[in-house]
C-alpha cells in the first residue's frame, strides 16, 4: 500500500458484492464534498481543479455543454459493447467509447474540469486495460463500465458551482 494510505487508513470502503449504483454516487458525493484539497507527499501525479481565474469561463461552459451532449452517444458504445463484448462488432464499439472517453479525460484537464478529469482519467486506463486485456472481462467488470458511465453523466449535470469546489482528498478502498 502507499505509504499514506498504511498511516492513516482508508476514509471510506464498499463492499463490491453489495454496492449499488445509489450507494456509490452517494460515497463519492460526500467525498467529493470535503473540503480537502487533494496532494501527495510522494511526487505522484495529482489532479487539482485550476484556479477559476486561470481557465476562460467559457471554455468550461463549452467543455461541459459538449460533454453532456456526448453522454448519449457514450452510453450507446457502452451498451452495446456490454451486450456481446466477445464480438467483433462490439469490439469497436469499445474502441469507440474508449476514445470518447479518452477525448474527454484530456479536454476535461485542458478546461479546468478536475472532478470529470480525475473520473474519466481512472475510466481511460480501465478501457485502456480491458482491451489490451480481454481476459479480464468478467460481469463485474461489465456492471462497472456501465455504472462509470452512469456516474459520469451524473457529474456533468452537477452545477458549475458543484463542480469548481476545491477537490478533496478522496481515498476509497
Amino acid at each position: 500500500l502507499p505509504p499514506e494510505l498504511t498511516s492513516t487508513g482508508p476514509i471510506s470502503h464498499l463492499l463490491k458484492s453489495d454496492c449499488t449504483f445509489p450507494m456509490l454516487l452517494r460515497t463519492i458525493q460526500d467525498l467529493l464534498s470535503s473540503q480537502t484539497a487533494i496532494g501527495t507527499d510522494g511526487g505522484n501525479d495529482q489532479v487539482q481543479a485550476a484556479p477559476t481565474g486561470l481557465q476562460p469561463p467559457q471554455m468550461y461552459r463549452q467543455f461541459l455543454t459538449e460533454a453532456l451532449a456526448d453522454i448519449p452517444r457514450i452510453r450507446e458504445h457502452c451498451f452495446a459493447y456490454i451486450k456481446a463484448p466477445a464480438s467483433p462488432a462490439s469490439l469497436q464499439h469499445l474502441d469507440n467509447l474508449y476514445q470518447r472517453i479518452h477525448f474527454l479525460s484530456a479536454n476535461a484537464g485542458q478546461a479546468g474540469c478536475a472532478r470529470v478529469a480525475l473520473l474519466t482519467n481512472a475510466f481511460d486506463a480501465l478501457l485502456s486495460e480491458i482491451k489490451v486485456k480481454p481476459s479480464w472481462i468478467t460481469p463485474s467488470v461489465l456492471q462497472t463500465i456501465a455504472q462509470a458511465v452512469d456516474c459520469l453523466g451524473s457529474l456533468l449535470k452537477s452545477t458549475e458551482a458543484e463542480l469548481e469546489q476545491p477537490m478533496p482528498q478522496v481515498r476509497v478502498l
